[in-house]
């Protein structure tokens, strides 16, 4: 007779996340994880793989689409690219690296012109403002990105990252920037997870529903990444916050444990990626 298998598991392991606590159930996969060259200076920074290999293990683990960084399409073959636009695996956002108001009006439309490339699943478009030292005016920067979201085609919402280090570092320069900018054409990202968790409600409470989109960097208070697996009670921590703020918006994950180690590989960094959604999909509600 077949012996049954019994598994214990331990008492501080949870299977879901009690009612006044909620994870956004729409995790995208941002291809800036898995590329070693993210960082790189030009020429060589350019994708070391192809994206359109690794969709259909994205999609087993449970990712809804691609969070794409921008090289990993315009930097790619003709036949990448057209891998990556007819793939069932969707480009639900892109990740851009060009500065309204910093880079030339020209490379905002060759930005565009990707954007276009994936009008029928593309719904988010990640950017940044300059660095807050920077030689450009914030205000300058504001009215470029407002110009530039004209050339973009309608249901494709810019989001800006609310990154340290830039002109929109604080809640109060961010509330004067989405105050210029249509709410139907902007939203806000924020990274819920490291250092600036302490921060998250003061976020929210300055920008309200206008954060749509989240960043999940597996970044602990020594921000150091790591599993998120190591990282369990944070995100508890920060379900809490997002259900009293009601927020109904989507994530990414951006960044895994493995980044800038020695030995980093795309396959080894997705693997990472898998474990981490993996995490956030057992501790959520459905």
């Amino acid at each position: 007779m077949a012996k049954s298998l019994c598994i214990v598991l331990p008492l501080n392991v949870m299977t879901s996340l009690p009612e006044n606590v909620l994870l956004p159930k729409t995790c995208l996969l941002g291809t800036v994880a898995l590329e070693p060259r993210r960082w790189k200076k030009d020429p060589e920074r350019y994708p070391s793989f192809a994206v359109s290999e690794k969709g259909e293990a994205a999609r087993a683990a449970g990712f809804a689409g691609w969070e794409l960084w921008e090289r990993h399409y315009t930097h790619a073959s003709e036949g990448e690219q057209k891998a990556l636009r007819e793939s069932d695996f969707p480009v639900v956002g892109l990740n851009t690296y060009w500065i309204p108001g910093h880079g030339t009006v020209e490379e905002g439309e060759r930005v565009a012109e990707t954007i276009a490339a994936f009008q029928s699943s593309l719904r988010l478009v990640k950017f940044n403002l300059g660095p807050v030292d920077g030689p450009v005016p914030v205000e300058e920067q504001v009215e470029a990105a407002a110009r530039w979201a004209e050339l973009l085609p309608e249901g494709v919402r810019l989001l800006c990252e609310c990154h340290p280090r830039t002109v929109l570092e604080t809640t109060e320069a961010a509330k004067k920037a989405f105050a210029t900018w249509p709410s139907d054409r902007f939203g806000a990202i924020v990274h819920p997870l490291g250092p600036a968790q302490l921060e998250l409600p003061n976020w929210f409470a300055a920008l309200g529903d206008r954060i749509t989109h989240l960043h999940w960097q597996s970044k602990g208070a020594d921000k150091k990444m790591c599993p998120l697996s190591e990282l369990e009670n944070d995100l508890l921590a920060v379900g809490k916050i997002l259900a009293e703020y009601g927020f109904s918006g989507t994530a990414a994950l951006e960044f895994v444990a493995g980044m800038n180690k020695p030995g980093e590989h795309p396959e080894r960094l997705l693997q990472q990626a898998v474990e981490d959604v993996r995490v956030l999909q057992r501790l959520g509600r459905g």
